[in-house]
């Protein structure tokens, strides 16, 4: 996670120099981040797959641009949630679903989103994501 958000900010400045091989370096470095850090499920084409054989995970605003707030336990051991805030959107928290294998490698297996209140108030159901 730590890796992937790392990459938001600079995705920011790549987009605004318009520089197409900083574009294309930064998203091969994220596709690698994917490869590494996404189960098979998280790498399958309704979920973050879509950033491994789709355009790019550069998109504008760029998605990972987020803070990390906080990490939760989940229903089972193998699971904890990984609570991140985009720095664009005031608006939404994200949950990004992360397992346990077998060999104890950590994998980001699914994303979820949930509006706020303009308190700040999370409002809802987490929702599934589509990337």
């Amino acid at each position: 996670m730590t890796a992937m958000t790392a990459c938001g900010p600079e995705a920011d400045e790549v987009q605004a120099s318009r520089d197409k091989a900083r574009c294309e370096a930064l998203t091969e470095r994220l596709r690698a981040i994917y490869e590494e850090h996404c189960s098979a499920k998280g790498k399958g084409p309704g979920r973050f797959g879509r950033n491994l054989i789709g355009p790019g995970p550069i998109v504008n605003p760029p998605k990972f641009n987020q803070e990390i707030l906080r990490v939760e336990n989940g229903p089972k051991k193998s699971v904890s949630y990984v609570i991140t805030k985009p720095r664009a959107d005031t608006n939404t928290l994200w949950r990004f679903t992360v397992t346990v294998d077998k060999a104890g490698t950590p994998l980001i297996d699914d994303l979820h989103g949930i509006a706020l209140t303009p308190a700040g108030k999370p409002h809802g159901e987490w929702a599934k994501f589509g990337y």
